[in-house]
């Protein structure tokens, strides 16, 4: 045998020694320094005397610790053993170690604020008004049974906001849009309505024959709704218990109206948390298989995240501090799981379990003449051209696709053990803007790849009724898509508005497109301008060997708070950080810079070591040539 093959049999004999069985975790949190602390402590066999422990570090944090910058209580050892599931790193000689992530507690406790900088065309503002009042005086809608294989399927398809919490949390972005008046206050009060008489703490279906039809292109079927049951093929489009997502929803509705959980919403958002985690494979970060939530790994993770967002904001409500450190720690998980699914696909080429055809073009080669439809990629040449998601993944391994995929007993891809399931994008469904914000700062080239990919193959992807080009043998593609797409633009790239309202096309729906009807209500936003709360908007101009700062901020901001300036360039009067400016300050001038250099500032806020608000960067250029035009008076 080669010698490297040798050393590592030997170097593994070693450590297998005392060989791990289980895994207990415990968790903490530190608001001082918002930092996560999870500690792994295992048990082993003994299977010979001697050797070196090893104490496996969880594979999907074996791939996220670099983008979140995760710390260990020990060194972390590479056994140079990359697996399915990801790398095996571990800690040598101990049975316990912690890990911590630090900085998440921004992406729970910011929200949203519309600063209105800017004014929506009237136009856009009248057509959002439009399916608003239709969405308020329908009153109940019943679910929308999406086709998109008729008439030869009517199993086909998908169904949207069969879970009323679903809608909620669509109307309440939509309220969040409009302005203060008679239609908003209107429109809260249906929101209130129907959070009253289906309540989503314990109604996870609604009933798909009550309440008003959505518009002619919504599937009713003769009375039984024929496939379209619990008891039907598509089984898996129906929820089996309150989901952890659904507390999400409900915190940004006690936000919207004012008011507090009572002590059993309380009580039920904690059994739906408790319920999820006994659920979870501890390598993984992910559900055992037969457990996920939804079919698609990659929105699992989606509405996870979502659901401890939500989680922690209701223990807040409900002055649980327990509850809330233990839903904080438990959002690092979150985080982990959903950034490492993002780079999963990148880990593997690293790792060189993959091997690409020399073509640039060579999965439209390899794929033509099948009836299968994949997101076609013409420039497939290296890690960043692969737009596959995770969406299977459980204890037994990880499928990677680049949409929902067409899964059912005996055709050769893992048994979901359900019936047929036409194709649709799955990488930002049920993205929240929190989500969208931490793929943003942590896997933003890594998430656009999925969303350049989609552009590439479909220019219009944002029209409603177009060709369905993914999966198998149906016509149309999925609503769903579209919405994702949008949502990733606008939230995650941050698309300007005059390009998001290029993409709002028409509603799939009479009444009721609440994919429409939210979409409306982002583009709206961007017109208006918005900005979370734990952030600041500098502004900067020229003086002379000067540059003139002020800044604004969204949020009432904690006592003790002191601003920190730092810039890049030529050293001035102020040495760059210049830290301890008080809370209250808004305006701060840097003298002494050097003229026609280009000098970059930065601007945080934060109570110790604890950073609480930062700003954008701006780029000014000390000058003491200025440009004044005249006044002119002109009497009336």
């Amino acid at each position: 045998l080669p010698n490297t093959v040798v050393e590592r049999a030997e170097w593994w004999a070693d450590r297998l020694c005392s060989y791990p069985v289980t895994v207990r975790e415990t968790y903490g949190y530190d608001a001082g320094t918002d930092t996560a602390t999870i500690t792994e402590t295992i048990t082993y066999l003994d299977t010979c005397l001697g050797g070196t422990r090893f104490a496996p570090v969880p594979p999907m944090l074996s791939i996220a610790k670099e983008a979140l910058g995760a710390s260990f209580s020990a060194p972390v050892v590479d056994s140079a053993l990359n697996t399915e599931f990801g790398p095996m790193l571990g800690v040598e000689g101990t049975s316990q170690y912690s890990w911590s992530v630090s900085g998440l507690a921004r992406y729970v406790d910011a929200t949203r604020v519309v600063i209105d900088t800017g004014q929506a065309p009237v136009d856009l503002q009248e057509e959002l008004a439009v399916e608003v009042q239709k969405v308020t005086d329908a009153g109940h809608f019943a679910p929308w049974i999406f086709l998109d294989a008729i008439p030869m399927w009517t199993a086909r398809g998908d169904l949207y906001w069969a879970n009323p919490a679903d809608s909620l949390y669509h109307l309440i972005e939509t309220a969040e849009a409009l302005p203060d008046g008679e239609l908003k206050d209107e429109l809260i009060t249906h929101v209130q309505s129907q959070r009253s008489a289906y309540p989503p703490e314990d109604i996870f279906n609604l009933d798909l024959t009550e309440g008003a039809v959505r518009g002619p292109y919504s599937y009713l079927g003769s009375g039984t709704l024929n496939s379209w049951n619990e008891n039907g093929p598509r089984q898996d489009a129906f929820l089996e218990n309150v989901p952890l997502y659904t507390f999400y929803a409900l915190a940004r509705y006690y936000a919207l109206v004012g008011e507090t959980p009572s002590a059993e919403v309380w009580q039920k958002g904690q059994e739906a948390l408790d319920r999820d985690m006994r659920e979870q494979d501890w390598a993984s970060f992910y559900w055992f298989d037969g457990f996920e939530d939804r079919r698609v790994a990659v929105r699992n993770a989606n509405r996870h995240f979502a659901g401890l967002v939500g989680f922690v904001r209701l223990a807040e409500l409900a002055q649980d501090p327990e509850a809330e450190a233990l839903g904080r720690a438990l959002l690092a998980k979150a985080a982990v799981l959903r950034l490492g699914m993002a780079q999963y696909p990148r880990y593997l080429y690293s790792a060189h379990l993959v091997e690409l055809p020399p073509e640039r073009d060579w999965q439209v080669r390899y794929a033509a003449g099948r009836w299968k439809g994949y997101l076609f990629n013409y420039d497939w040449t290296g890690a960043y051209d692969d737009p596959r998601q995770v969406t299977t993944l459980n204890q037994f391994g990880v499928d990677l696709q680049d949409h929902s995929g067409f899964m059912e007993p005996g055709t050769g891809y893992r048994d979901w053990d359900l019936g047929p399931c036409s194709a649709h994008l799955v990488a930002f469904r049920d993205m929240t803007p929190e989500l969208a914000r931490v793929l943003a700062h942590y896997a933003r080239e890594d998430t656009e790849i999925y969303i350049y990919k989609t552009e590439e193959l479909f220019p219009h992807w944002y029209a409603a009724f177009a060709e369905g080009a993914l999966g198998a043998e149906h016509n149309l593609s999925h609503p769903v898509d579209s919405s994702q797409i949008f949502m990733a633009k606008a939230l995650i790239q941050g698309a300007p508005p005059e390009e998001l309202i290029t993409y709002l096309d028409i509603p799939w729906l009479q009444q009721g497109d609440l994919f429409y009807v939210h979409k409306l209500a982002e583009t709206i936003k961007a017109y208006r301008g918005w900005a979370w709360t734990d952030t600041a908007s500098l502004h900067a101009s020229p003086g002379d060997q000067a540059i003139h700062l002020r800044w604004e901020t969204w949020a009432d901001l904690p006592p003790g708070l002191t601003w920190e300036i730092a810039y890049e360039g030529p050293t001035g009067d102020q040495p760059s950080p210049i830290t301890g400016i008080d809370g209250s300050v808004r305006t701060y001038t840097l003298t002494g810079l050097t003229n026609y250099t280009w000098y970059t500032v930065n601007l945080i806020g934060g109570s110790g070591s604890l950073t609480l608000v930062d700003s954008n960067s701006v780029t000014v250029m000390p000058t003491d040539i200025f440009v004044y035009l005249p006044s002119i008076l002109r009497s009336p």
